[in-house]
């Protein structure tokens, strides 16, 4: 019985899908023969931040280094982290720099655990790297100059095209409700984060003065040296034993 038109097309669609899936696996064979990690999958913007911001979004680099400036318009941001994906096994001989694999605003970023094997900087992943003291950021919008180094080995390295591709994402928390930008001490009434140069706490009203004194103990946690009245230590915040009557509340001055 001789087999009608469509059911040829059918046969056909499925002979194409298995050799494509010989092809697939094939392939897949030969990269781990030759020491190259698969490429890294297209990252997702990191959970429970404020912003996202953008640098490289999977886009394509040519010669190195790879260049590009962004402003940063966050004010007082309390951490910013960073998402970094690089896929360098388009071509041969490249790989990540492992000395200099990036610089943000001239300064070198360290990524830890980077082998020290050519052919495993070909893929390269590192999430949430805290960057915070590396970028400058205001209200007004600041340049951050951002670089990623990768060598190229070869002659005719300026022809050679595009190279891989590059995404890196900054994660941009910014200090919540209440909290305190800056350095800061406990109160020690009510164990409140204060500022470290505040009179009075922003939480109780005691002033820091009602814990003045000559008489002293020894937190019981770090030793420090603190008011013997302290109900808490200033220094780590440790409640101390048989605290006293805490010290009546008093408003702060308008």
């Amino acid at each position: 019985m001789a087999i009608e038109t469509p059911e040829w097309i059918i046969l056909g669609v499925i002979l194409v899908g298995v050799l494509i899936s010989v092809f697939v696996v094939f392939w897949e064979s030969v990269r781990r023969a030759m020491g190259a990690a698969p490429p890294p999958k297209n990252p997702e913007p990191l959970p429970n931040v404020d912003y996202t911001k953008y640098v490289w979004n999977a886009e394509d680099v040519g010669s190195p280094p790879a260049r590009k400036t962004v402003v940063l318009t966050y004010d007082g941001p309390q951490r910013v982290a960073m998402s970094f994906y690089i896929d360098l096994t388009k071509k041969k001989n490249v790989y990540l720099d492992p000395v200099k694999p990036l610089r943000i605003n001239g300064d070198i970023v360290p990524m830890k655990d980077l082998p020290a094997d050519p052919d495993k900087l070909r893929a390269v992943k590192k999430e949430s790297v805290d960057v915070t003291k590396f970028v400058r950021t205001g209200p007004q919008g600041i340049p951050n100059d951002f670089e990623v180094n990768y060598v190229v080995r070869g002659r005719f390295r300026s022809l050679r095209g595009t190279e891989g591709k590059l995404t890196l994402i900054l994660a941009v928390t910014m200090p919540k409700a209440g909290s305190v930008v800056g350095p800061t001490k406990f109160c020690m009434n009510c164990q409140y984060a204060m500022p470290l140069s505040g009179k009075f706490c922003p939480n109780c009203g005691v002033p820091v003065e009602a814990f003045s004194g000559t008489d002293t103990k020894d937190c019981v946690n770090c030793k420090e040296t603190i008011s013997s009245n302290a109900i808490y230590c200033p220094n780590c915040g440790a409640v101390q034993p048989n605290p006293p009557t805490p010290a009546p509340a008093v408003p702060a001055p308008s």
